[in-house]
This record gives structure tokens, sequence and C-alpha cells, in this order.
């Protein structure tokens, strides 16, 4: 499997994503008294999370199929050169 260095854009959108969900940490601090907006941000912070999961999940899976597809593709180039 290729390095995460071919793919700059997912690397930043994760470094994105981690920023933005360590600034929510800061709401659920002592700084922030009201509990409806600790739990209103705590909608978001799970929203962000699981965009972030989901992209991460997608991402690989689109990877593992193109490889699979490949493998395959060799598969039947080889057994074909094999018959003749």
């Amino acid at each position: 499997m290729r390095p995460l260095r071919d793919n700059l854009g997912l690397e930043v959108f994760n470094e994105i994503c981690t920023l933005m969900i360590g600034d929510f940490m800061i709401t659920f601090s002592d700084w922030v008294e009201r509990g409806e907006v600790k739990f209103e941000i705590g909608y978001a912070f799970i929203g962000l999370y699981s965009l972030n999961a989901v992209v991460n999940i997608i991402f690989i899976l689109v990877n593992l199929f193109i490889e699979i597809y490949y493998k395959i593709k060799k598969f039947i180039i080889m057994r074909r050169i094999k018959k003749f």
C-alpha cells in the first residue's frame, strides 16, 4: 500500500479535523458554565468526529477496491499468458 504522502488532501483534512476537535474540547471545561452550550457543542463534536471517521473509511475502502481490481486484472493477464 502507498504511504499517505500521495494524498496530501486527506492528510490536511485530518489535521483540520483534529484542530477543530481540539477547539471543541475547550468548551467542555469549566470555562463554559452553561450546560446547554456544552450539550449542543457535543453534537457538533460527535458530527465532526464521525465525518472524519467516515471520510477515512471511504478512503481506505476505495484504495482497497482499487488494489483488488489491479490484482484480479494481473491474475487474468497472467492466466492468459500461461495458456499460450
